[in-house]
């Protein structure tokens, strides 16, 4: 599952992102006739692919914090050694500080479910998306 998660998910929100990095996501499932359409599976699923989006964000957002502290701290070292602060420095910490403010949302902590097979649930789904989205 790391690998799947990795490949075919964080993977486009950190391509969509580098594009927009505030954008929004809901997440769908769209083979749910491969498991019977069973709402525990669903659930099961959907909170096993939260918990590893969340935990990925976590490792993002630490490393930014990890950048943003080091250059402070050569900030810090350099301050009264020269007159004019280092502003490849200052631009670096006002990157890395939108990009912690500008992480992506995930609009719903639940998956969606549809089957690609029959169509089953699109209407449902659509409704679902309409609401999140208004």
């Amino acid at each position: 599952m790391n690998r799947f998660v990795e490949t075919n998910i964080i993977k486009w929100i950190r391509v969509i992102c580098a594009h927009y990095p505030a954008a929004c996501f809901v997440f769908v499932g769209t083979k749910a006739d491969l498991i019977g359409h069973d709402a525990q599976k669903v659930r099961v699923i959907g909170n096993d692919l939260q918990r590893r989006l969340k935990r990925n964000e976590q490792t993002i957002v630490d490393a930014i914090d990890r950048e943003l502290n080091a250059l402070r701290h050569e900030r810090q070292q350099n301050d009264g050694q020269t007159a004019d602060p280092n502003d490849t420095t200052r631009a670096r910490e006002r990157t890395l500080e939108s990009l912690r403010s500008q992480r992506p949302r995930f609009l719903s902590p639940q998956l969606l479910v549809v089957s690609s097979a029959d169509l089953t649930g699109m209407q449902e789904l659509r409704s679902r998306l309409e609401a999140l989205i208004v």
